[in-house]
């Protein structure tokens, strides 16, 4: 995975500018189920901005191979998707800035790519400003100087400093499988999630599915492609390069259904090679757990749940564990050590529950019972400030745990034909429940000598469905 220190400064343009061929196929306004034949795909230069602080980020890009692709003859598009697949080496560089004036902007080098790393390289964004926007824009050339693609820009804010009780609005999802999309253009929830204008988003995991919809991506390449077919989708394509991101990792995204380190290989496909292929896709920070202060009024902790656990159907007890030890003494440490108004914890699987029967992956299941009960406890015992957001479950939710007052709230998955699979609604845990998709949002922020932190679930649309909220001096 390419890395390198940012170098410049850089203005951008309006997004749509910079947006790409995008590939045909039916109707957007077409009604009626979406099948992902159907789908569009944007040939371009990917963008994702992630794991932004108050004085870091970083940018990940992409440049496709342009051989054997011709934006002015569509009806090519087939043979050049199986084209973006390999080619010759490709170059990538990029500028930043806060200020709208292309021309104050110096240019990062020249960073090559290749089949290798998936033409992706990822820039380390560091000493930016807090509370600041900047803007970016990447150009990408062959190695005989020729442009490749359209340059693209984007832009995003870093976080407050930690003395600023800023606002933060961010939304949570869970569960994309590309055969489920609900528009030609991706999922509904993006052009929603979008209209909330978040600081950031939080992808808890599943975002793409290598063992499912259809036939499972069984090889090295055909699990790169099932990143790159997501994040073609032109909604996903434009989201990502306005809205910062936290990707979290699950089972579905690095082998099959309740992975863990050690299990039988997908086909000629590895865990070891799944979880490298997470790393290519997403921007990475040192560790898979991190946490992220938002300002005075926020801490957001997000955690890793395949890459220390112990095989699911082993016997429980002490040393049973999905965390792992070290991660697990971060937590409890870095959490219990928050000065933040609130302090949230986005955990990529259910900790409260309930879980359907006959599942053996998650704290929330007896196969982890030990861990849980040890989990939900500390959680507890952090207070009224402590919120918990799950993902995973194919069903939106709020639940209680019985006889500790423990909360969870389930965001559920990106599209309703992917709903399904619930034990249903169970009134001694469950404060709402509902088995179709859409997002969660978070909204933090100051009213007069208080603060108030509200938790949304909301349906593919943008619609409000359920709201929870507290409130607690400053």
């Amino acid at each position: 995975m390419g890395r390198s220190k940012s170098m410049g400064m850089v203005c951008a343009a309006v997004l749509a500018t910079a947006v790409a061929a995008v590939l045909p196929g039916q109707d957007p306004e077409a009604p009626g189920p979406i099948s992902p034949k159907m789908a569009q795909r944007v040939i371009g230069i990917g963008v994702k901005v992630g794991e932004v602080t108050a004085h870091s980020a970083v940018l990940w890009a992409r440049v496709p191979p342009t051989q054997g692709y011709d934006p002015n003859r569509p009806r090519n598009w087939r043979r050049a998707l199986a084209n973006m697949l390999r080619g010759g080496e490709m170059e990538m560089r990029f500028r930043l800035s806060r200020n709208p004036s292309l021309q104050e902007a110096d240019w990062s080098d020249w960073e090559d790519v290749d089949e290798g790393d998936d033409y992706a390289h990822q820039f380390e964004l560091d000493d930016l400003e807090p509370g600041a926007e900047y803007q970016f824009e990447v150009q990408g050339r062959d190695l005989e100087g020729r442009p490749a693609h359209k340059p693209r820009v984007g832009r995003f804010r870093t976080a407050p400093a930690e003395d600023q009780p800023a606002r933060v609005v961010f939304t949570v999802v869970t569960c994309q499988r590309y055969d489920h999309i609900d528009d030609t253009r991706g999922f509904k929830i993006y052009p929603a999630m979008q209209a909330l204008q978040p600081d950031f988003v939080v992808l808890t995991g599943d975002t793409v599915y290598l063992d499912r919809g259809g036939a499972s991506a069984v090889t090295y390449r055909q699990a790169l492609n099932r990143w790159r077919r997501m994040y073609e989708l032109p909604w996903l394509y434009e989201f990502h390069a306005l809205v910062p991101a936290y990707w979290e990792k699950d089972d579905h995204d690095i082998l099959q259904d309740e992975a863990y380190p050690g299990m039988e290989p997908l086909g000629e496909l590895t865990f070891a090679e799944g979880l490298k292929i997470f790393r290519l896709n997403n921007p990475q920070s040192e560790r898979p757990y991190r946490n992220v202060r938002w300002g005075a009024l926020a801490e957001i902790w997000l955690t890793e749940v395949r890459e220390f656990r112990s095989p699911n159907r082993s016997k429980d007890g002490p040393f049973k564990t999905i965390y792992g030890e070290r991660q697990k003494r971060w937590l409890k440490e870095t959490i219990s050590a928050s000065t933040a108004g609130w302090r949230i914890l986005v955990n990529p699987t259910p900790i409260v529950g309930p879980d359907r029967s006959g599942k053996a992956d998650n704290h929330a299941n007896d196969a982890f019972r030990t861990e849980g009960r040890e989990i939900r406890r500390f959680l507890t015992d952090l207070g009224d400030n402590f919120l918990l957001i799950a993902g995973d479950r194919h069903w939106q939710y709020h639940s209680v745990y019985p006889g500790l007052g423990l909360h969870e709230i389930g965001c559920g998955p990106a599209s309703d034909s992917h709903a399904g699979g619930s034990p249903g609604f169970e009134p001694e845990y469950h404060l709402f429940h509902r088995q179709k998709g859409g997002f969660a949002s978070v909204t933090i922020e100051r009213q007069g000598a208080e603060s108030v932190a509200t938790i949304r679930l909301h349906d593919v649309d943008g619609g409000v469905v359920h709201e929870y909220s507290r409130r607690r001096p400053l």
